[in-house]
């Protein structure tokens, strides 16, 4: 198999981290154990960093320097476990999750409202710590679609220390983001 090859293989691609990511959503164990396998043997910081999240060593990762670039680069990852362990390492950095807003800002302009809404949930569950966000998110305010403008209006609140979001079962927000038509 692909896994299994890329497993012999003594010098992998620069996007192997990228493609072995991909892997550990597979439904087949055998491929996700490989994959975790190959990326633990990677000199990778990122593959590294990706081990560290994926086992729960939240205390390793938070030693890392680039904890909060890493976690913010795979918050909107296809795979729940992902977002939601990077959301979590995020979250334990406190004021340094600002260090990663370079990267959650860019949510905040995709071209899919979606995607927008997502990341001033995102921003606006990091809370007061992201203070850094407040410009980027008062531009959603004038977003054409309604959903965008509620959540970038609720994290505004949420930073700014003015409201609170009602806590809702973290995995369903990550899981199925502001639908908009």
């Amino acid at each position: 198999s692909l896994v299994k090859a890329i497993a012999r293989s003594p010098h992998l691609p620069r996007n192997a981290v990228f493609h072995l990511l991909k892997l550990w959503g597979s439904p087949d164990e055998e491929i996700r154990k490989t994959a975790f396998d190959v990326m633990k043997r990677m000199k990778d910081e990122r593959a590294q960093f990706y081990i560290l999240l994926l086992e729960d060593k939240l205390d390793d990762a938070l030693t890392r320097s680039k904890a909060a670039l890493f976690a913010a680069q795979v918050i909107a990852h296809p795979l729940k476990e992902i977002r939601e362990k990077s959301f979590v390492v995020l979250t334990k950095l406190g004021d340094r999750a600002s260090e990663g807003f370079p990267v959650l800002s860019r949510l905040l302009r995709h071209e899919n409202p979606r995607w927008r809404a997502y990341g001033a949930r995102i921003l606006g569950e990091l809370g007061p710590s992201l203070k850094i966000a407040v410009p980027e998110l008062k531009k959603l305010l004038d977003d054409p679609v309604p959903p965008v403008r509620q959540e970038a209006n609720q994290a505004l609140g949420i930073i700014q220390g003015v409201s609170q979001r009602l806590p809702i079962e973290f995995g369903l927000r990550i899981e199925s983001p502001v639908y908009v038509d």
